[in-house]
């Protein structure tokens, strides 16, 4: 299978984006944190600056459910250490299917895409959902040799 992951990844991101309701920031930090077992809010400082990380995104993070406290702080020597939640480990699982070929849905109810009320750039993002959904059909049905 030829490895073309990123050809459609901005359909994909566009469509992750719409559906769970999350920044380009947190999702470039849930996928940093997806390899991560543990951590605290400063244990990642480099990769902070790459983002222009500021309390805002991690705080919506735990707001929304991704991040969760593993075990909270002493107030003296040891800082509150986090991890994902189930439910950021199942969104960043299902973008990586995305990528590897599971059709995105193109029910109105689950992909606010494929709603009625979308501007032109979502329309055009849905076109391209349905023209990526077609072509991974094609290549299910005929899989090169």
């Amino acid at each position: 299978m030829e490895q073309n992951y990123l050809k459609n990844w901005r359909t994909v991101r566009a469509y992750v984006k719409a559906r769970y309701n999350i920044t380009q920031s947190e999702l470039d930090t849930l996928f940093f944190l997806y390899s991560e077992k543990y951590f605290t809010r400063g244990g990642f400082e480099g990769f902070q600056k790459t983002l222009s990380w500021t309390a805002k995104v991690f705080d919506n993070l735990r707001t929304k459910g991704y991040i969760v406290i593993f075990c909270a702080s002493d107030h003296v020597r040891k800082p509150t250490i986090y991890q994902l939640s189930p439910k950021a480990e199942k969104l960043i699982r299902h973008i990586y299917k995305v990528l590897e070929g599971k059709p995105i849905s193109e029910n109105g109810q689950v992909n606010p895409l494929f709603r009625n009320d979308t501007s032109s750039l979502e329309k055009a993002y849905r076109n391209m959902i349905v023209k990526m959904n077609k072509a991974t059909a094609l290549q299910r049905h005929h899989p090169s040799e």
